[in-house]
C-alpha cells in the first residue's frame, strides 16, 4: 500500500513537473499540494480531540447541574427545620441512634478479629501447595 501511494505522489509530482510552466510556478504548486494534505491529515486529528473536549465540557456541566440540584433540594428540608424545632431533634436522634449501631457493631467485628488473631500462631512457616489442596 505505501508503495501505491508513492506511486501516485511522485506520479503527480512527474505531471505537475512535466507541464509546460516556469519552474517557480511549478515548486509552488507542490508545496500547496504538501500543505493541503498536510492540512486534511491535521484536521483528521482535530476531530478526536474535539470530541474528547467536547465530552469533559459535558461531563463538567452535568457535575455543576447535580451539585446546584443537590443544593437546591438540600434547601427545602432546611427551611422545614428551621419552622419545627422538634423535627430537627427527631432527625438528630434518629440519625444518631443508626450512628450508635454502627459503631458498636464495627466495634464488635474488630473485637472478634482481635480474639480469633490471638490465638493463630503466626510462627510456622507458610503452607506448602500440598496442605493447601493446591497442585
Amino acid at each position: 500500500m505505501n508503495d501505491n501511494s508513492e506511486k501516485s505522489t511522485s506520479g503527480l509530482i512527474d505531471l505537475i513537473e512535466g507541464l509546460s510552466i516556469p519552474e517557480w510556478i511549478t515548486k509552488n504548486a507542490i508545496t500547496a499540494i504538501g500543505k493541503g494534505i498536510h492540512g486534511v491529515i491535521g484536521e483528521a486529528f482535530e476531530i478526536p480531540k474535539n470530541a474528547l473536549k467536547n465530552y469533559n465540557e459535558r461531563v463538567k456541566l452535568i457535575g455543576e447541574l447535580k451539585r446546584e440540584y443537590v443544593k437546591k433540594a438540600a434547601q427545602h428540608p432546611l427551611k422545614q427545620i428551621e419552622s419545627d424545632p422538634d423535627l430537627a431533634s427527631r432527625i438528630l436522634s434518629s440519625y444518631s441512634s443508626k450512628l450508635f449501631e454502627e459503631q458498636l457493631n464495627k466495634e464488635s467485628i474488630a473485637l472478634k478479629t482481635v480474639e480469633k488473631l490471638s490465638g493463630a500462631d503466626f510462627s510456622s512457616t507458610a503452607p506448602t501447595g500440598d496442605e493447601i489442596g493446591y497442585d
